[in-house]
């Protein structure tokens, strides 16, 4: 769980806008859903090239991004299912896409939810994964 807490610290964009979401299909879903798919694939080559400059003073090289997305695999496994998919509707600023997808994993005891924030040009401002918030939590 240490190497997850540091993956989201490194890359986690904390979001403050209530979870409202798109249910229809759009360009924005599509490019979540393939950024996802590269990381479950290893691309992550083709994922940090399109880093925003502050998601590159948070991981400063392909290299260190490969490592935490190996990490992250080992301790998660492979994804299961996915519980649910999302565009997050306000968004937490202009001008930027929430991507959460919802999904169960191998090695998980929880849901997860991998978070991409995007700008207009598909430029990645944001990306984590970190265990989802229980659906109906008690108080």
């Amino acid at each position: 769980m240490a190497v997850l807490r540091r993956w989201i610290i490194a890359v986690a964009i904390l979001v403050a806008a209530p979870l409202n979401a798109q249910t229809a299909d759009s360009s924005q879903m599509e490019l979540g859903r393939r950024y996802t798919q590269w990381l479950y694939e290893g691309q992550t080559d083709s994922l940090f090239t399109r880093f925003s400059p502050e998601m590159r003073q948070a991981i400063p090289t392909a290299e260190a991004f490969a490592g935490m997305r190996t990490q992250v695999q080992t301790q998660l496994g492979a994804e299961t299912e996915v519980v649910s998919e999302r565009i997050l509707d306000p968004t937490p600023a202009p001008g930027m896409t929430v991507y959460v997808r919802t999904a169960r994993f191998a090695n998980a005891p929880m849901n997860v939810n991998v978070t991409i924030v995007t700008d207009a040009e598909g430029i990645i401002h944001g990306f984590s994964v970190r265990p989802a918030p229980p659906e109906n939590p008690t108080e």
